[in-house]
């Protein structure tokens, strides 16, 4: 009797129990209560996961354009150009670090911002439109926004109600977002950086500076460079010192800072590793720990801003201070000391990434008389540029995904075998091998070194270079295409414009002149490589182009013989008559393209502007302006093909 009363007890229980988790709001409590998660219950579960889903996929939005724009979402209006990087036309970056004010954004300010923007968003574009048959008590959407170690959370705080058959459910129960990006991290590392640049470190403060400064000595003292600017200190005994013009020194500027500032590297992250040569461009003590998994990198690029004064100059000339002593029986004896100083600011952008997610910021670097704006005290060190041997071309360390690469003629669209594969990554380069008869078609199939932003590069006797820029860091197998372009062998003929005495006439290169003509292949406007040739006597000469390239071309036309120029005055200097020699007379700089079809005609005319022997310093100074003389006299200048 006892066992089948214990049993009805059971029973009873059971069916008591039952009929209550029926009831599912009160099933939805016994479930968060034991398992401390929200179930969505049946009912609701179609517009919890529409609500949800579209809050997600807008605070994912927000999320990247906070990173994108460095902390912000709404950039103030009220800010002037100097407080912010237009990256590109249609982005603005707030400076975290510009003069001598430090403005970052709080994690506070960025959270209300990105509440902001989601609710902004939400209640336009999250609508309830397909749940007519709910009855909602409020269609109003807000949320709560908590950026933590690990992720964003994003919950619903708007005290909706929505009722389904009988059912009221709250939704800010159920709808939560989590965003898993690790913007707490890359904000606080932000500020290590910002941190780092204002304090001192083993190699002073304001490493960015100091970088900078860096590089300008080094490449000023490089006489080879292309890209020459005036040195900080040297001295020759050079009578005909070298000058340059304020544009050319300042574009220069841009290439050098836009080639070299990417090899910026910060000590404890993910970086690449460039090389001993790049150990000045290093920022040291910037995190209390190592943070491998984030990639940090910068970039200056030659479209931004940049302030340039550099000191002594006259109007846009740089030219040394020169003494020059005559003596009896002894020929003239010159001293010239090169002495510039530079000031400049420019804005560097700061790139961290994490797991696919980007957080850059913008600071501006700031030299004053070649001293760091933010740490006047300070030595400069020398930078080498040399190339070296690394552990890149160990074919060990070939570890992307395959590379196919596949080798055409441009004129014929033939296979081009026997073209050598070269892999470029900064400043570390290998030969991959060449390109052969494979399967029907002439290719090479290899892995590459894992770099991030390198340059394929595909080079054949009689071809000009063919370049292609390629990650292979986390990137799928690829297929390249390699358009190798033949050189076509040319004869071209050089002629004169004579611009002296106000009367244009042209005429053949003189017999006591000679005309060095350069043709600098173009690519996205900048210099790949260069062809030469040099005028004597008939001025007749054969030279090798590419068809469908674009060149810059620079002529000098020089006068192989002695000309004394009387005593004057240029500016404010009184010079003594001189005897010199090899005077520029004039040249030209200016841009052609060469099709296919013009290289299929007999001949190239080219032609040199000239000033004639100049009659006064001044002359003899504004001859070396050849930018200046090619603009004035743009419609003269051309390559003719008969």
């Amino acid at each position: 009797m006892t066992l089948f009363i214990i049993a009805g007890i059971v029973i009873l229980f059971a069916a008591f129990f039952i009929g209550y988790l029926q009831n599912e709001n009160f099933r939805q409590r016994v479930e968060s209560q034991l398992f401390g998660v929200s179930v969505v219950p049946e009912q609701a579960k179609g517009v919890v996961s529409y609500i949800n889903n579209c809050i997600e996929n807008i605070a994912s939005d927000g999320v990247e354009l906070l990173g994108f724009q460095g902390g912000y979402l709404d950039v103030p209006n009220s800010l002037s150009s100097r407080e912010y990087l237009q990256p590109d036309p249609l982005s603005k970056v707030p400076y975290w670090v510009y003069g001598n004010k430090v403005v970052v954004p709080s994690p506070g300010q960025m959270e209300s911002q990105l509440k902001s923007y989601i609710d902004r968003r939400a209640n336009v574009e999250c609508d309830f439109n397909a749940f007519s048959d709910y009855e909602f008590s409020s269609e109003q959407i807000s949320t709560n926004v908590k950026i933590s170690d690990g992720g964003i959370l994003v919950n619903l705080d708007s005290d909706i109600d929505v009722n389904i058959k009988d059912s009221v459910y709250s939704l800010d129960d159920y709808i939560s977002a989590s965003i898993p990006v690790d913007l707490s991290l890359l904000y606080d590392l932000a500020v290590d950086i910002v941190n780092r640049e204002m304090r001192e470190g083993k190699i002073g403060r304001a490493p960015f500076e100091l970088a900078t400064k860096e590089l300008i000595a080094s490449h000023s003292k490089d006489e080879n460079s292309r890209l020459s600017i005036p040195p900080i200190g040297k001295l020759d005994f050079s009578c005909n010192p070298k000058t340059w013009l304020m544009e050319n020194v300042k574009e220069n500027i841009k290439e050098i800072l836009s080639d070299n500032m990417r090899f910026l590297r910060v000590e404890g992250a993910g970086n690449l590793d460039y090389g001993e040569d790049y150990v000045n461009l290093f920022v040291d003590d910037v995190f209390s720990s190592e943070h491998l998994d984030v990639g940090i990198d910068f970039n200056y690029n030659k479209e931004w801003p940049l302030f340039l004064d550099i000191y002594p100059r006259n109007g846009r000339v740089l030219k040394p201070d020169t003494l020059k002593i005559g003596l009896p029986f002894i020929s003239l004896f010159c001293t010239t000391t090169y002495n510039f100083r530079y000031t400049l600011r420019y804005p560097l952008m700061v790139n961290l990434e994490n797991d696919g997610f980007i957080f850059r910021f913008p600071i501006e670097v700031f030299i004053l008389d070649n001293y760091a704006g933010r740490d006047i005290e300070g030595d400069v060190s020398r930078v080498s540029f040399a190339d070296i041997e690394s552990e890149f071309c160990n074919k060990g360390q070939r570890l992307s995904e395959d590379i196919n690469i596949v080798t055409i003629d441009a004129t014929n669209r033939q296979p081009l075998s026997d073209v050598q594969v070269m892999y470029v990554c900064g400043v570390n380069n290998c030969v991959i091998g060449d390109t052969k008869l494979e399967s029907g078609e002439v290719r090479l199939n290899s892995k590459f070194p894992l770099c991030y932003n390198g340059e394929i590069r595909l080079s054949k006797e009689g071809y000009g270079e063919f370049t292609q820029e390629l990650t292979t860091l986390n990137s799928k197998s690829t297929r390249i295409f390699g358009v190798m372009k033949p050189f076509i062998e040319k004869e071209i003929e050089l002629r004169v414009i004579d611009l002296s005495d106000g009367i244009t006439s042209v005429r053949e290169l003189n017999e006591n002149e000679i005309a060095s003509v350069q043709f600098n292949i173009l690519e996205n406007g900048m210099i790949k490589n260069q062809i030469g040739v040099v005028f004597e006597g008939d001025g007749i000469e054969k030279i090798e182009l590419l068809p469908e390239q674009e060149y810059n071309i620079l002529i000098n036309l020089v006068l192989n013989d002695k000309v004394v120029i009387p005593k004057g005055k240029y500016g404010e200097q009184e010079i003594p008559s001189q005897e010199l020699e090899n005077i520029l007379l004039g040249g030209a700089d200016f841009n052609a393209y060469t099709s296919e079809e013009d290289l299929m005609k007999d001949k190239i005319i080219i032609f040199a502007l000239s000033n004639g022997i100049p009659k006064n310093y001044q002359d003899y100074i504004e001859g070396f302006d050849m930018k200046a003389l090619s603009e004035l006299n743009q419609d003269k200048l051309e390559l003719r093909f008969e």
